[in-house]
Parts: structure tokens; sequence; C-alpha cells
């Protein structure tokens, strides 16, 4: 997203946007590792994953660009326990849901983190932009966005692993020589056992190919025969791209934008689909400008 002034004067627009362009060149980031671009789309992913994104806002001493952002994990954020322990069991008195302290009405009023050095950070709710999507009015923190569908990953997850292992059960054992039930039993060999290929120090026999796998010989009542594990069938598939669907229903948007598959489906539905997860994006966007990228410039 780039900065586009309306001020009705044109020079005066010029000026603000190049200063703008100037500030999101490793400016504005207080550890100035990122470029504006990568550091919006690192809000944005890291409050669908994690369901929330917290933006430190202060000025330093940079004369030219005093402003910096500076991105907080959400996991530093202090639990009751580790603040009754600092502060004392009475400081619990006050209302705080996961290091968040609220007023009477449920509004955040000071932040609590932890540091790296043990002790506990305090940050007015003034220079905090914490972004969110509320899914309830008296929602504080954050979800995940794939809470929904945490579930059906797990499986699909479980799915793929499955098939890994049984292809490669079928690269790793494809060939054995099978002894008929009623053939007189070898040397080490059982009846109706399966006997490896290239058996140990047996040089004085002759080795043959059947089908380029080197056996030896058969001897009495013994048949080559294939090793072959069943794969995942059409209704494993089948499981799988429903579990895939509903992930993709779990993220609001449709089957063909989150995993880029068009072959199931034709070119009406498709563009549907597209329109949908357009209009999508669109309250995404506008989202993501009234709630992070606005407060800043305001600043």
């Amino acid at each position: 997203l780039v900065l586009q002034a309306n001020t009705g004067n044109k020079v005066l627009d010029d000026a603000i946007e190049y200063r703008w362009q100037l500030n999101s060149e490793l400016n504005f980031e207080v550890t100035g590792t990122m470029y504006m671009g990568d550091w919006q789309r690192l809000v944005l992913g890291t409050r669908m994953t994690d369901g929330e994104c917290i933006i430190n806002t202060f000025y330093t001493k940079d004369r030219q660009f005093p402003l910096k952002t500076q991105l907080i994990d959400v996991d530093s954020l202090a639990t009751a326990p580790i603040l009754a322990s600092y502060y004392g069991e009475g400081f619990l008195q006050k209302t705080f849901y996961d290091g968040v302290e609220v007023n009477k009405y449920g509004k955040p009023t000071n932040y609590y983190f932890n540091s790296a050095n043990g002790k506990i950070v305090r940050l007015g709710a003034n220079q905090i932009n914490h972004y969110f999507q509320k899914v309830r009015s008296t929602q504080i923190r954050g979800i995940t966005e794939y809470a929904r569908c945490i579930i059906d990953q797990k499986n699909l997850y479980a799915m793929v692993q499955a098939a890994i292992q049984t292809k490669r059960a079928r690269m790793n054992v494809a060939y054995g020589i099978e002894s008929a039930p009623n053939a007189t039993p070898q040397t080490g060999f059982g009846s109706g056992h399966l006997r490896q290929t290239y058996a140990q120090n047996e040089t004085d026999t002759r080795v043959e190919q059947i089908n380029g796998v080197a056996v030896h010989y058969l001897r009495n009542g013994e048949k080559f025969v294939t090793i072959d594990p069943k794969v995942i069938g059409d209704d494993g598939n089948d499981l799988i791209t429903a579990i895939t669907r509903r992930t993709a229903a779990g993220r609001n948007v449709s089957y063909e934008f989150a995993f880029r598959d068009y072959t199931h489906t034709n070119r009406s539905s498709s563009r549907a689909s597209n329109a949908g997860d357009n209009r999508m994006l669109e309250r995404e966007q506008k989202g993501f400008i009234r709630t992070v990228m606005n407060p800043y410039y305001e600043k």
C-alpha cells in the first residue's frame, strides 16, 4: 500500500508522497531491516496466523525520521501469574486479560510485556496498535483465523504423510522369492516364507535378470513375486480434496484461490469464486488501511 495524498495542491501532494517514500526505505521500522511493503506483509500474515499483531509506535532522537514502529511478539505478553510474582498479589485487583489491562468499560489502558532481562515492561495503550479482528464485542485478544480449520489441517497432514510413507515403502520393498506350501524347506528359509534377493554368500549360484532385478536361480517350488503395498485410492483422494475445501472455507476464501487448483471447475464457477475472493480482499485492504496505516500516518 502506497500513500496517495489528495490535498488539492499537486505540488504539496508530490512533496508529501516523496517524503513518505523516503520514510518507507528502512527508516520507519526501528531495526532498519524492513521496507514498508515487507513490513505490511509481515503484519497482515502475523494477524492471520497468530490472530493478532502488536505494533509499538514511538518517537526517537532521529531528527529526519523520528517516528518509528516496533513489532512485538504476542507471546511476550505477561500472564497473570508472572504479574503477580513481579508486582505482588494485590496488583491483580486490576482487570487483566493476558497482559492487557482494561478499565471498567473494557477499554485497554496498558500492556505488560516480558523483557529479556526478566523485568516487566509496561506500555500505554496510546502507543500500542493492537491489530486483530473481533468476533465478540468483549474480545480483548485476537484468535487465529485458522482456528476453525486446525483439525482439518491436522487430518490433511496425516493423510499426506501416510501417502508419502506408502510410496516410500513401494520404492524400498519391491521383489521377493516365495516358496510353495508343499516345497521342501531350504536352509534358512521355511516353507511359505519370503527369501530376499541377493542371498548371502551364495557365490556358487548363478544370477539372472528378471525385470531388471538380479535374483538367484529359483529353487524347486519357488516363484518370483512382487511386493507392492497398496497406495491411497480414490476414496483417500476425495477425502483430501474435501479437507482442503473445508480448510479454504475456514479462511473465508474459495478452494481455487487457496490452492490454485482450477482443474475441477468451469469458467463461470471460477469467475464467481474470484469475485467473492476480490470482495474479501477489498475488505481486508480497507480494514488494514483504517486500522494500521491511517493511525501511523496521523502520528
